[in-house]
């Protein structure tokens, strides 16, 4: 902090009181009122990217004086968060005193009438029972007593079913009339303090809705005689602060010169846009921009909370002898020991009142010395001054700045050379054609913050463009219009290959290669210029760069490659990436054709090959023991099925005629046969099981490259 705030930062903190009210425990507000009133002028402001904004007020003081600052009714809660008041002078600090905010609702409620809930007018009756009341009729006039309201089923001309309807009962000089609450046209309250409370809740209403500002005072006290200063920090919530930027490329399409050295030393111009959104006007105000974004929040301070506390019924029950409690462990003999240990301990002592002694720091950004090159008398030089503070980077204005309330302004902070080196860059979303652009090295001795850029070249505007963070000496791409004179073309290919296969484990491992190939075919229709191209290709996940060997730059989630392309001609630029892929299938789930045209392209072994027919025999041979199997079941199914006809002619047949005695020759003939088919499928079955564990057994250990 500089100028008049520098003691301000350089002092130690005197007193910083909250007020605290305790039993026994005397505050500043004892002291009695400080009549002085002192002006503490905002000279301080840093705004943070995360969306508040830190201010700095300051005076000097001779003896006792109150400082009344004013906010908006939505900062309070903040100001009374972070607000921090230090005198560095020996004074002391006192109350900082402010009105308090009452709940509204909690306020109607305290009235003799309470209208919180916006209360009908039976509601109202209701809860003026026992007061007199002149009401206003269609048949005139009648005064009397509330005595209570009640709801009856009435019957409505017109209407087919009864309605409820509410009826307010009255004690009139004439006995107890009951008159219908619709009917009311008006009524009065006639007891006058009860009237006068109505008018004090509908007052307060009023007065919460028009309230808009709140007054914090500060009891500044010292001795007479001796100046001294204070100052006062604190944080609310303010707009976010940005960046614009204008980028003026020098003519880098020239020849360079004869000492070989490149051409592209282009200017930057960086704007700040602020708003003074408060109620206070700036002036002379030091500026600062902080670009980190520290941790910030809302928590409601201001408003005083209530707990509801159980309602416990009167007890009725017999006497019961007093009862004796342990003495506390924190008595009132031993309080300033106690407070004193608290204090000094690292951490808090479980079941001990813990005072914290804070050290607040005001902090605004520190100069630090900056050199800028000296640019053209039209631009000037820069106008602010970059610092570091902690894990934050800062911006402050060279000179101060004065802004009237609710209004805005772009605040020229950044004039400085910078070298920019003129592209073209292309991305597979940019369609048909390349986007103009630039390189761009952050030369300056300061971080550039995210914004829009407008880029000039030379005198003409060329388009727009945005960056993100660029730090000091770091590169950053950027475009701002499309490049017509160049057409682009992308054809992507993909493929699998069948690099090897083995048998491991009776299991055929295949591996494949996978390629992706990506090829860039650009055309430069420009006659007179050459075009330097960056190609952003963004890699299939999990593949691998194999052409060409490697990128001329990586970024987050790209690869970029170079192409020169000469005035009026044309460059492809083919990137193609692998990766290894490998499964397993069952061994005699693939054709012995596509074995042997995989041999014939030299990427499977003879012995592969050798051992895949082997397996193959095995196979064949248990499937000739199925198909044996199963041409047995069919015969023994077909006999089945005969038997059933025969039986169902001898059924019918006389048993000495020839036709029966030939069927039962047949039949005897049939169950011989099952019998011997039961026989075989027992040996073919055998025969199967055998054969599967040849195939099992040399499939065991087979392990073929």
């Amino acid at each position: 902090m500089t100028g008049s705030l520098r003691p301000l930062v350089a002092g130690s903190l005197v007193s910083c009181a909250v007020v605290v009210l305790a039993a026994g425990m005397p505050t500043a507000l004892a002291q009695g009122p400080i009549a002085r009133e002192v002006e503490m002028p905002i000279e301080a402001i840093t705004l943070y990217r995360s969306g508040v904004g830190g201010f700095v007020r300051s005076a000097v003081i001779d003896g006792d004086a109150t400082a009344r600052l004013t906010f908006e009714t939505d900062q309070i809660n903040d100001i009374l968060k972070s607000m921090t008041v230090l005198d560095f002078g020996g004074g002391t600090v006192g109350a900082i005193a402010y009105a308090a905010d009452e709940p509204l609702a909690r306020r109607l409620e305290s009235f003799g009438l309470d209208i919180s809930d916006q209360p009908s007018t039976t509601d109202i009756f209701t809860r003026i029972r026992g007061t007199d009341v002149r009401l206003e009729t269609g048949d005139g006039q009648m005064v009397g007593t509330v005595l209570g309201t009640e709801s009856r089923m009435v019957g409505l001309p017109g209407v087919e079913h009864a309605q409820s309807q509410s009826f307010v009962n009255l004690v009139t000089a004439a006995g107890i009339s009951s008159i219908r609450v619709s009917d009311v046209r008006s009524f009065e309250i006639l007891d006058d303090q009860l009237a006068d409370e109505l008018q004090q809740a509908l007052s307060a209403l009023a007065h919460h809705r028009a309230e808009r500002t709140k007054a914090v005072d500060l009891e500044l006290r010292g001795n007479p005689g001796n100046d001294r200063t204070v100052g006062v920090f604190y944080v609310h919530e303010m707009p976010v602060w940005k960046m614009t930027y204008r980028l003026v490329l020098d003519n880098t399409d020239e020849p360079e010169g004869e000492d070989d050295a490149p051409r592209g030393k282009s200017t930057l111009q960086g704007f700040a846009i602020v708003e003074n959104t408060t109620d206070a006007d700036w002036q002379a105000v030091r500026l600062s921009l902080a670009a980190g974004r520290p941790v910030s929040f809302e928590m409601d301070l201001y408003e005083p909370v209530f707990l509801d506390r159980p309602d416990v019924a009167l007890p009725l029950l017999a006497g019961a002898p007093p009862q004796m409690y342990a003495t506390s462990l924190l008595d009132l003999g031993g309080l300033a020991e106690d407070l004193h240990e608290v204090n000094n301990e690292p951490h808090q002592t479980p079941g001990r009142m813990r005072i914290l002694q804070m050290t607040p720091s005001v902090v605004a950004p520190r100069a630090m010395t900056a050199e800028t090159d000296r640019m053209g008398e039209a631009l000037g030089q820069s106008a602010a001054t970059a610092s570091q503070q902690g894990e934050q980077f800062f911006l402050t204005l060279d000179q101060p700045i004065s802004l009237e309330r609710r209004q805005s302004a772009m605040l020229p902070v950044i004039v400085d050379e910078i070298q920019a080196e003129r592209l073209s860059i292309y991305a597979r979303s940019n369609g048909r054609h390349p986007m103009r652009g630039a390189k761009i090295t952050n030369t300056a001795d300061l971080t550039l913050l995210p914004g829009p850029i407008a880029v000039y070249d030379g005198a003409s505007y060329a388009g727009d463009a945005v960056i993100p963070h660029v730090t000091a000496g770091a590169d950053q791409l950027l475009s701002y219009a499309v490049d017509i004179d160049v057409l682009a073309e992308v054809d992507r290919e993909p493929q699998t290959r069948v690099e090897r296969l083995r048998i491991i484990d009776g299991l055929l491992e295949r591996t494949n290669t996978n390629t992706f190939t990506t090829t860039y075919t650009f055309t430069n229709r420009d006659q007179h210029l050459d075009r330097d191209l960056i190609v952003e290709h963004r890699p299939e996940p999990r593949y691998e760069l194999a052409e060409p060997e490697a990128p001329d730059e990586k970024a987050d989630g790209v690869l970029r490659f170079r192409l020169e392309i000469s005035a009026g001609e044309g460059e492809s630029l083919e990137v193609v990436e692998t990766r290894q892929t490998s499964s397993r299938l069952e061994l005699l789930a693939v054709s012995t054709e596509y074995l042997g045209q995989l041999r014939s392209e030299g990427r499977v072994s003879d012995e592969v090959l050798n051992a895949y027919r082997e397996a193959a025999r095995l196979n064949g041979r248990i499937q000739a023991a199925e198909r044996e199997i199963e041409a047995t079941e069919q015969e023994r199914r077909e006999i089945t099925q005969d038997q059933s006809r025969i039986r169902d002619n001898l059924a019918r047949l006389d048993r000495d005629s020839t036709l029966f005695l030939r069927y039962t020759r047949k039949l005897n003939e049939q169950e011989d046969r099952l019998e011997t088919i039961a026989e075989e499928l027992e040996r073919w079955r055998e025969d199967k099981a055998d054969r599967e564990a040849d195939l099992r057994e040399y499939l065991r250990d087979l392990d073929v490259s």
